[in-house]
């Protein structure tokens, strides 16, 4: 078992770094930050937002008047640009996906010890309205006796490109009053279920501080189809037989976070799965295939724990078919054309289409 940490800690370099933070914010961007009285100034308390960029993450630093321990990702490594910032700063990592039961006992140390605890319930980025708050929240809730305070960040979606480009976008990190701790009831429902509800009220109360116009950025609801072609130069096309379990193929293109995760974070060779290119070599899909199943005998649960239990776990098998498919089009001297669409509902009932279309060339 590791040593844990007292905390808080860092105190005179976070203090310094938060000092230079809050200057370049307030530079590159229009900040309004409201309710931070509601944060306790002493003891125990955990900070709980909504995710969809960064940047919230030094919001949570910067601006409530804490030293703040931060909760950070252990599975993937950061961006060039925060590496090296947020090592120096430090924080607690932790393998998503999986029960990190290390950063949750270091984690729960920092309660214990009255310091302040920074954590994000839906734990990443990659889909914003959609992804089931985490119960770890209530679980750190209720082991260190904290109460939950919950943030609303709003105007955080492409902040950062919108920053870099000296456009001073308006982010608003609105601060509500704090829920009281988690207390398990031996005569309630079952332990799990009453950490569900409590998490899910936690993300309730944080939706509820946005912005209006915050609900209609990302859909409420997706339907997604999914349709496999063949086609040789002077020839007409054939239509294939759907794959079992297509549609979430599209799920994974149409999301863009989780695949800059494995191109960009990741370093794998999966530019073939990013929309709107027209010709694709067959190599190169298949590499990117390979390379992506490769990476899930690693952790087989990057797609679960980002997708879902049911559309992550059909990743593998999707991939395994698709590759089979544009082997046997490369044989046969056949263009393998994929055609995905998605349906998107948003609160406000307004509907989108976005048609994804990959040509994988034979040659």
């Amino acid at each position: 078992m590791r040593k844990l940490n007292k905390y808080p800690r860092y105190r005179i370099r976070r203090t310094i770094l938060n000092g230079i933070g809050k200057g370049l914010l307030s530079l590159l961007t229009d900040v309004n930050i409201e309710g931070v009285e509601n944060i306790p100034k002493t003891g125990p308390v955990i900070l709980a937002g909504n995710h969809v960029e960064s940047l919230e993450s030094a919001f949570q630093m910067f601006y409530t008047k804490r030293i703040v321990e931060p909760i950070g990702a252990g599975d993937i490594p950061f961006d060039k640009g925060l590496d090296k910032f947020v090592h120096l700063y430090g924080f607690i990592a932790i393998d998503r996906g999986t029960v990190d039961r290390a950063a949750l006992r270091e984690a729960q140390s920092v309660l214990e010890q009255g310091a302040a605890l920074g954590i994000f319930p839906k734990g990443g980025t990659w889909r914003p309205a959609k992804m089931p708050a985490q119960i770890g929240v209530a679980l750190l809730s209720e082991r260190g006796k904290s109460p939950v305070v919950p943030i609303g960040y709003s105007g955080f979606i492409g902040a950062i490109k919108a920053a870099l480009n000296f456009k001073r976008p308006k982010l608003t990190m609105r601060i509500g009053k704090p829920i009281p701790a988690l207390v398990i009831d031996p005569n309630g429902a079952p332990v799990k279920e009453q950490m569900q509800a409590y998490a899910d009220k936690v993300m309730d109360e944080v939706h509820a501080l946005l912005d209006e116009a915050e609900h209609n950025i990302m859909p409420e609801r997706e339907n997604f189809q999914f349709s496999i072609h063949r086609e040789k130069e002077g020839q007409k096309i054939q239509d294939l037989e759907p794959i079992q379990n297509g549609e979430a193929f599209v799920s994974l293109v149409n999301t863009k976070v989780i695949l800059d995760t494995l191109h960009t974070s990741l370093k794998l060779p999966t530019q073939p799965f990013y929309p709107g290119q027209e010709n694709i070599s067959a190599n190169s899909f298949i590499e990117a295939i390979n390379a992506t199943l490769a990476y899930l005998k690693e952790k087989p649960t990057f797609f679960t724990y980002r997708m879902g239990q049911e559309t992550g776990e059909q990743i593998h098998g999707v991939l395994e078919q698709l590759k089979q498919l544009v082997i046997e089009s490369k044989e046969l001297g056949q263009d393998l054309i994929l055609n995905g669409y998605v349906e998107s509902f948003y609160l406000n009932g307004e509907e989108r289409q976005t048609h994804h279309i990959f040509r994988i060339l034979a040659d």
